[in-house]
């Protein structure tokens, strides 16, 4: 894992702290550290400060920060003069906000907001979905929702020999209640949960950003 810019896998290795920082386990073990050591988090990058409240009053909790890089590989052969189905399973990684930004004052003005709707497209009705539900719990500090944010490559499908024939994409955002967004042209709602994208002779010319908003439990 890297902090700005320097590999401090040993160092969180050192106080057992898992390398995964999108894992609960990974902030909660970030918490249980001494005074001390936040400190060295703090001034190495590795971690920043965030308060907010889970139940039991506006706390301070240590947060990750850094980026971690897996690289999976193995060895093929591939028989001669035969046809050989190649298929990939994986459980990508989620990066998640205690509560998102979108809904706070002035959020047009902040220098996230240009970058989330490049990346994000999200819409008019999107937005309007969460005013709606800001001003439904009369918050000034945001919309009642935490964020899941997924990327997932297709970009390297550019490499293949030729266009993808038969390109299908399916995303699920879990809860009826939540709220999702990604970019995606002719993109048809299939169930009370998922989005369904479909093209022929398809070249990916960028890769899948998706951002999912779960609604926060009341208190």
């Amino acid at each position: 894992m890297t902090a700005v810019g320097v590999d401090r896998t040993q160092l969180l290795r050192s106080l057992g702290i898992p390398l995964a920082p999108h894992l609960r386990s990974t902030n909660e073990a970030l918490d249980r550290l001494p005074a001390d050591k936040w400190q060295d988090l703090l001034r190495l990058g590795i971690a920043e400060i965030e308060e907010y409240d889970t139940g039991r009053g506006m706390q301070k909790h240590l947060a990750a920060r850094w980026g971690l890089q897996t690289t999976y590989y193995w060895e093929q052969t591939f028989p001669a003069l035969a046809e050989t189905l190649v298929e990939h399973r994986y459980k990508p990684s989620v990066g998640a906000s205690v509560q998102t930004a979108l809904g706070t004052p002035n959020e047009s003005k902040e220098p996230w907001y240009e970058e989330y709707k490049e990346k994000y497209c999200f819409d008019y009705e999107f937005l309007a979905a969460v005013e709606r539900a800001r001003r439904a719990v009369n918050s000034r500090t945001g919309a009642p929702y935490s964020e899941q944010r997924i990327d997932y490559i297709l970009k390297t499908g550019a490499n293949w020999s030729g266009p993808i024939k038969d390109f299908r994409l399916v995303v699920d955002k879990g809860d009826p209640g939540s709220l999702v967004s990604f970019c995606g042209q002719e993109v048809k709602k299939i169930s009370d949960t998922q989005f369904e994208l479909r093209r022929v002779d398809y070249t990916p010319d960028g890769n899948l950003s998706v951002l999912i908003l779960k609604k926060l439990p009341q208190q």
